[in-house]
């Protein structure tokens, strides 16, 4: 029987489970979240991006010019699957996008409905985007 060196099998585990923690968990939805999540972006001109579970990850405050629904295979009748796309993603998480949303930036997987893992339903120490209404 062949043995693997411990250190190879820590360094395989340690891989395995940063793909896991960076795997897609709402990048793809059905029609009515895609919608819910059109509906929730309109208006907005910022978002912030955080992958809470990605080793490494700080907040980002990204620009939102441009929103658009995206059919994962379009040349097939039996998927249903929806993507989302904006000016800084072609195919955004909503499990990591966070909007501005009474006062605080929220999470938008969540607002619309849905239960990512290991995300905060809401980012305290991210600045307002300029000109929003003040917390309530």
């Amino acid at each position: 029987m062949t043995r693997m060196p411990v250190s190879r099998v820590l360094t395989v585990a340690a891989l395995l489970a940063t793909g896991v923690a960076q795997a897609d968990q709402l990048a793809f939805v059905d029609i009515e979240t895609a919608q819910r999540v059109v509906a929730e972006l309109s208006g907005q001109t910022h978002v912030v991006t955080y992958c809470a579970p990605c080793r490494g990850d700080t907040p980002k405050v990204q620009p939102l010019t441009e929103v658009k629904l995206v059919r994962v295979n379009p040349d097939s009748e039996l998927d249903t699957l929806w993507g989302v796309e904006s000016n800084f993603d072609t195919s955004f998480d909503l499990a990591y996008i966070y909007v501005w949303k009474h006062g605080h930036w929220t999470n938008l997987g969540i607002l619309v409905g849905q239960s990512p893992n290991d995300v905060p339903w809401r980012l305290r120490d991210v600045p307002a985007p300029e000109g929003a209404l003040p917390e309530f």
